[in-house]
């Protein structure tokens, strides 16, 4: 008598973890905070980054110049073109995700993210729907994305048997990445009002309010409590 083979089923659990379930309304939340405390906000198109007399300004589209005491260069993957133009050099690469989002949360409300080994694929609940994510991609950040990969999410998605959603919101993203794994952070050495703060690859979102903490140490000359040196742009030299 032929015994069918047993299949086992493995996973993790990690308990006490956060997430973000709502990027607009964290963007939303920014953005007061920073109104309640007086602070303004300026949108524009930066073309281009100078050294004066020792200090950065800022080049916008058109002819307006900003001379602000402080600039953080903080831009994703484009932050290696503008640091590029005063003499940086910045190894950086877009490294490229998918995901596709459904058009309405399909799971509990308190669904944690759920990771599938044997898919490379990662199902997360937010509150307007549910994402599912993978790959990597190198190529330029210009590049058009490959609607495949999109498919390929949507087809594992049907595949664990989850409802399929009326429509599908598709995304691909350049993360910004160092060949070392590691963000740049510190102040630069070409001038002396000119900070950067990127390259976290795809952990941006987690290590944002640490980021945001050193940088503010930094910026106001306050005491660090770790060593900003080995996070120096000046490391690829």
């Amino acid at each position: 008598k032929a015994i069918a083979p047993r299949t086992n089923i493995h996973a993790i659990r990690f308990d006490n973890t956060g997430k973000v379930t709502d990027l607009n309304m964290l963007s939303k939340n920014l953005h007061s905070t920073l109104l309640v405390l007086r602070g303004s906000l300026f949108t524009g198109k930066v073309t281009q980054l100078n050294v004066k007399s020792g200090r950065a300004e800022i080049h916008l589209a058109g002819t307006e110049i900003l001379t602000p005491d402080i600039v953080v260069v903080c831009g994703g993957v484009s932050s290696a073109n503008l640091l590029k133009q005063i003499g940086h050099l910045v190894p950086l690469i877009a490294e490229r995700g998918y995901h596709s989002e459904t058009s309405s949360a399909q799971l509990s409300a308190h669904s944690l993210p759920m990771v599938f080994e044997d898919r490379s694929i990662v199902i997360n609940q937010f509150a307007r729907g549910l994402r599912v994510a993978g790959f990597v991609e190198f190529a330029n950040a210009s590049t058009p994305p490959d609607p495949q990969k999109w498919q390929n999410l949507e087809q594992q998605h049907d595949e664990l048997g989850l409802p399929k959603p009326s429509a599908w919101r598709r995304w691909m993203g350049a993360r910004p990445t160092f060949p070392d794994y590691l963000p740049a952070l510190g102040r630069s050495s070409k001038a002396a009002n000119l900070f950067y703060a990127f390259g976290h690859q795809h952990l941006g979102l987690t290590l944002a309010p640490l980021t945001g903490e050193y940088m503010a140490r930094l910026v106001c000359e306050e005491k660090q409590t770790v060593d900003l040196g080995r996070f120096a742009i000046e490391r690829f030299d």
